[in-house]
């Protein structure tokens, strides 16, 4: 078909009447995105005036919102807050645990006496194990205080 056989008229009455579909979807939008503003002033402003906080308020509504998520698992909300969740549950996976880059406390050298046990070790150098399952077990504050 060539352009002097398409009646373009036609045409164009076809694409005004999509145009004119569209111009009364965005005044609908609009509406819409006014009433919602509206809403949004109200439940804050009844929020106020009631005295509870938008913790307090969904906190109570917790249960119903999950039912209403869930009851249909096809919906859009239900399938990015999934999406969400496993993009966070990934992140917590892939994140290595933080280790202090501080370096570890040292005893001094001399003697130390467990109050529980009253075993005394004698540290030189390093450490004997007995010393070190010691502050495992007491922690490094604590051992610290038992030198004689």
């Amino acid at each position: 078909m060539s352009l002097i056989d398409t009646n373009i008229d036609a045409l164009i009455e076809a694409e005004k009447a999509k145009l004119e579909q569209l111009m009364q979807a965005r005044d609908e939008q609009k509406k819409k995105q006014e009433n919602l503003k509206k809403l949004n002033e109200e439940y804050f402003s009844n929020l106020r005036k009631y005295g509870i906080s938008e913790y307090e308020y969904f906190n109570s509504k917790a249960d119903s919102l999950e039912q209403w998520i869930t009851s249909e698992p096809e919906s859009n909300l239900y399938a990015a807050l999934q999406k969400h969740f496993a993009k966070q549950a990934a992140k917590q996976e892939q994140q290595p645990e933080k280790v202090s880059t501080l370096p570890k406390p040292k005893l001094k050298a001399g003697s130390y006496r467990n109050p529980a046990t009253n075993e005394v070790i004698e540290k030189i150098k390093r450490s004997p194990k007995k010393l070190e399952q010691w502050v495992e077990e007491y922690g490094f504050p604590t051992v610290r205080t038992w030198k004689i």
